[in-house]
């Protein structure tokens, strides 16, 4: 039974990684193509905007699942929630300079790399019993 469960939970953790992967990419193509928009006004920056958000909610929406197993990330998780909120409202605006989006892009990197090394630190714990 125990080591059903640790299989699980290792499987719960490695998809929690894959997410959390997804999410940083979405935020990284939603933030290129605020710029293309704002460098280059053309729609079709628009567009993958919008299916980049739509990609980072739907990673959000799925890691909540996820992370429910440990205080100390539910807690960095909603400040990388916060921290995305912010990137979206100030995109949508499109009026960030490319300085501002940049710290907050860096401090979501910052949350999604310790987010998932928590989650690594966690399976070596888990492999190493």
């Amino acid at each position: 039974l125990r080591l059903r469960e640790d299989v699980a939970w290792v499987a719960r953790t490695q998809q929690a990684i894959i997410l959390l992967e997804s999410l940083f990419s979405s935020i990284t193509d939603a933030v290129a193509a605020q710029r293309g928009y704002t460098i280059a006004g053309r729609g079709d920056f628009i567009e993958r905007y919008q299916t980049a958000v739509r990609g980072a909610h739907e990673d959000i929406d799925a890691l909540r699942r996820f992370l429910t197993d440990n205080p100390a990330q539910q807690q960095r998780f909603q400040e990388l929630v916060r921290l995305v909120a912010e990137a979206a409202r100030s995109a949508d605006a499109v009026v960030v300079s490319d300085y501002g989006a940049g710290v907050v892009c860096e401090e979501i990197r910052q949350q999604l790399r310790a987010l998932a090394a928590d989650r690594h630190r966690a399976m070596k714990v888990l492999v190493t019993f």
